[in-house]
């Protein structure tokens, strides 16, 4: 139960990361659970548009595609070429 807590904690921690792509281009703000939430619906939508698409492996794949940023943060291009996640 602990481990399941401390999932939730960590995946909660997402609302309040930024992502840094936007900052780097200097047009807005907004967290990575924001871009999640928009990327769900663009996933689902395009799902919509297809047959033969596997709609439960797209959805899972926009829900947790940057699950890891809860712990690393949102590295952009340029971070990436000085710091190893």
């Amino acid at each position: 139960m602990k481990n399941i807590a401390n999932f939730l904690f960590e995946v909660g921690m997402l609302k309040r990361t930024p992502r840094t792509g936007l900052q780097f281009l200097g047009s807005g703000e907004e967290s990575v659970a924001e871009h999640v939430f928009r990327v769900v619906f663009i996933g689902y939508a395009l799902v919509r548009m297809e047959q033969d698409v596997d709609e439960l492996k797209v959805l899972k794949m926009c829900f947790l595609h940057d699950l890891p940023e809860a712990r690393i943060g949102d590295l952009n291009y340029v971070n990436k070429k000085y710091v190893t996640a």
